[in-house]
């Protein structure tokens, strides 16, 4: 079979049946945690409904829907990812007329400055914003895909593809080399990118990418964690919000115990429109009340599950905290898009992962299965940590942020219901910038 007859016969087929696979896989185990298991819960993001979703609060009972694009959205990734690899494929062809000042400029960006400096950003952004806890968990997602990648590194040695374009399959003499970073340094008349590749003894060590998995990992915290609130206050002082609580006996207190048969929607914040209770926890309510509450408990029985035993509904009258009514505070919808919808790093995050892929590229340093490979790695470290870690972390966080079980001023095992960056600029009146319910 000549060259022509396997891109016209071969690729096609190998594209179509990776793409089945990347997309097949990924939505059977959607199917199977929600349709079989009826798993009534975000897997990834217990309390989704709480930070990002609108249409819940409208409603008097909050029912989990597995196809809401939040909930499908981490079991299409590995076939979008596969999209968006081929097509940054196509764009970094290593053609002589594909190479430019301005693209080797900004590969080189992507792929040294920003691939240090990202991260930290992240960090900062995550620890400033998020509830205490969340900086650890990212750091310690990096360091366990990064540790597992280099002892994979020294199992399969596969080369890049700079070693092959250059030299051949069987090259095993060659040291480091930058590849397409030495276009970067012909234009800034330097040296410091040939001679810094070249002190690598080995041109091995390319699967699965440091580069691809960092970006996803940043990708992915960014993408979970960027909260788009609808707890806000209005303005209006008598405005008020009522946060119903339906908490299951092995939720808070068992978060460190989970399977896949847990309930993963124990603490459920629910919002309503009767602002006119006053009623706090603990409270004696009338009768009429109290029928409204075991209606509400019929209706969201088939959201929970079955074996479960749930206490009784407990009610918070809560005004958010925070100098929330102050005029035009959070009235502005441009205010709003920007700082209160989660938009800025979700889009930063998703622009620095397309670029990089397409970077690493460009620059000859990778092939795409090394991306993929990378990609996996800081899936799978991302799923671990933020099961067993970080959403129990979030869930006491809430617990203390909306007067759950006790008053707003108390401390629950070290957690004060507050970010970094409330507590530090809550006296100065911009705490409300960095609560997450603003």
């Amino acid at each position: 079979m000549n060259l022509n007859s396997r891109q016209i016969i071969v690729v096609p087929i190998s594209y179509s049946i990776n793409a089945i696979l990347l997309l097949i896989i990924p939505l059977s185990i959607w199917y199977y945690i929600y349709y079989v298991r009826k798993l009534k819960s975000n897997v990834l993001d217990w309390y989704a409904y709480l930070f990002n979703d609108k249409s819940e609060y409208l409603e008097p009972a909050y029912k989990f829907t597995p196809t809401r694009f939040r909930v499908i959205f981490p079991f299409l990734f590995p076939f979008l990812a596969f999209i968006i690899l081929n097509v940054d494929y196509s764009l970094a062809a290593q053609d002589a007329a594909n190479f430019t000042k301005a693209k080797d400029l900004l590969a080189w960006f992507s792929y040294v400055i920003f691939h240090l400096t990202v991260s930290i950003l992240a960090a900062v952004y995550l620890y400033v914003f998020h509830p205490p806890g969340t900086l650890k968990c990212f750091a310690f997602a990096l360091g366990f895909q990064i540790i597992v990648a280099v002892f994979s590194h020294l199992l399969p040695t596969m080369a890049p593809p700079w070693l092959i374009h250059v030299y051949d399959y069987y090259d095993v003499k060659h040291k480091g080399y930058a590849a397409g970073l030495t276009g970067v340094d012909y234009h800034l008349g330097t040296n410091l990118n040939t001679d810094g590749f070249s002190q690598s003894p080995i041109g091995f060590g390319c699967v699965p990418s440091v580069y691809s998995a960092t970006a996803v990992q940043c990708f992915l915290f960014l993408i979970f964690n960027s909260r788009g609130s609808y707890l806000r206050q209005s303005g209006a002082e008598d405005d008020r919000r009522d946060f119903r609580a339906n908490s299951c006996r092995r939720s808070i207190e068992r978060s460190a115990d989970i399977d896949l048969e847990r309930d993963f929607d124990s603490v459920q914040l629910l919002a309503y429109d009767d602002t006119s209770s006053d009623t706090l926890v603990g409270s004696d309510k009338d009768d009429d009340d109290e029928d409204e509450d075991d209606d509400d408990n019929n209706d969201d029985n088939d959201s929970r599950c079955s074996d479960l035993e749930l206490e009784d509904d407990i009610i918070v009258s809560s005004s958010l905290p925070g100098p929330y009514t102050g005029p035009g505070k959070c009235e502005n919808i441009i205010y709003r898009w920007l700082f209160h919808t989660g938009y800025v790093p979700k889009i930063l995050g998703t622009t620095f992962l397309v670029v990089q892929w397409w970077a690493t590229m460009y620059l000859d340093h990778h092939f795409r299965f090394d991306l993929l490979a990378g990609m996996f790695y800081a899936m799978l470290s991302y799923l671990v940590v933020t099961w067993y870690i970080l959403q129990p972390k979030i869930a006491k966080w809430c617990k203390v942020r909306l007067e759950i079980d006790g008053d707003e001023e108390e401390v629950v095992d070290g957690e004060d219901g507050k970010t970094m960056g409330m507590r530090v600029f809550e006296d100065k009146g911009w705490g409300w910038f960095f609560d997450p319910f603003a």
